[in-house]
């Protein structure tokens, strides 16, 4: 199972010296997970025994792969959250119409470093 949850955060920029705040788009939950995963080698001439070492190496095999595409999917989430925020950036208005919703609304950003 995969959990995403992006929530609309209030960040502030500075824009001509005056602090500006601004809506974003901000990853707050993910969560991958992987029950099980089922490899199988057929028509090789030693299935069973190929078999039997992925069966000896599955729970292994199964966190390698969910690692790696926990991985690939936070890297694609913040790519397209980048992408999003900065048309945001230019259009705030769009995305606040859209929701409904005003600066007031939104929690403020921490961001600690």
């Amino acid at each position: 199972s995969i959990t995403l949850k992006v929530e609309v955060k209030k960040e502030r920029v500075f824009r001509s010296g005056l602090e500006t705040p601004i809506p974003v788009l901000q990853l707050a939950k993910f969560e991958v997970g992987l029950e099980k995963l089922k490899l199988e080698f057929m028509e090789t001439g030693a299935d069973w025994i190929l078999n039997a070492v992925l069966k000896g190496f599955s729970h292994k095999i199964t966190e390698i792969v969910q690692d790696n595409l926990k991985e690939q999917i936070v890297k694609q989430v913040h790519i397209l959250l980048e992408q999003m925020n900065s048309f945001i950036d230019s259009n705030p208005d769009l995305l606040m119409n859209a929701l409904g919703i005003t600066m007031a609304d939104i929690e403020e950003s921490i961001v600690c470093v």
